[in-house]
């Protein structure tokens, strides 16, 4: 009895899903492990030292408490901060994905990354999720933040608190000037009362472009007690990007 090639195909294909069980979240090629594969890995481009030690902005030098020419010439209101990926080409579709492609699933691994990667000398007792306006988190089913703020908080043992709302339905920030962008997020974030105020926090969200949305975030925290605001990212815009 002959196969016909569909059987065989479809034979094939059942035999590589036992031996890869998963797909890169890139190419969809598959993989042992959960995640992405080794020839999407070499393209993607790591935010690494020397940084800003306030907005952690690649720098030429090293040193120690160093500060980019934006944080120098205004007061900085991160006491650190850490995006895991330059948002290039290579990057996007891993992160749109997560945004808009209804892709929670791909939320835990790449928080383990960003987990692993924080500077072990922040010392933040809870972990804060940017947050979506309700009708906006109604539409996408889920707070890419907030996802990303959970699984941080499982390999860093720290909770996961929400302490801010966005009670202004914003426009979407992706076709904004910067000036535009920081007046689109001004006063839209209000911080909940609640029984503790942690002294310091971990502030999430999935990309940092101006900084606007993260900055606003963290003038609500200070103005509320918090004392020191890191921040952690899953992309970042650079300009040489």
């Amino acid at each position: 009895m002959h196969l016909s090639y569909e059987a065989l195909r479809r034979g094939v294909s059942s035999f590589l899903n036992e031996i890869y069980p998963y797909q890169c979240f890139l190419c969809k090629t598959p993989v042992l492990d959960e995640g992405i594969c080794g020839d999407c890995w070499a393209r993607l481009t790591l935010t690494q030292e020397p940084m800003c030690s306030a907005c952690g902005y690649p720098l030429p030098y090293q040193g120690s408490g160093i500060h980019c020419f934006q944080c120098e010439k205004e007061s900085p209101l991160f006491d650190g901060g850490y995006s895991l990926l330059h948002y290039t080409e290579a990057s996007k579709p891993l992160i749109l994905n997560l945004k808009h492609g209804d892709a929670p699933h791909i939320a835990p691994y790449l928080a383990k990354l960003m987990a692993l990667n924080l500077n072990p000398a922040w010392k933040f007792e809870a972990i804060i999720p940017v947050p979506l306006h309700w009708k906006r988190r109604f539409l996408r089913g889920y707070n890419q933040a907030g996802l990303l703020a959970k699984g941080i908080s499982v390999w860093t043992s720290r909770p996961h608190l929400s302490l801010l709302s966005r009670f202004r339905n914003t426009p979407p920030q992706g076709n904004l000037t910067p000036s535009l962008r920081k007046k689109n997020v001004d006063q839209a974030f209000e911080f909940k009362k609640v029984s503790h105020t942690p002294s310091s926090v971990l502030l999430v969200d999935d990309v940092y472009t101006t900084g606007a949305t993260l900055k606003a975030c963290a003038r609500e925290l200070k103005k509320n007690g918090i004392q020191n605001v890191y921040f952690a990212t899953l992309g970042r815009v650079f300009k040489e990007d």
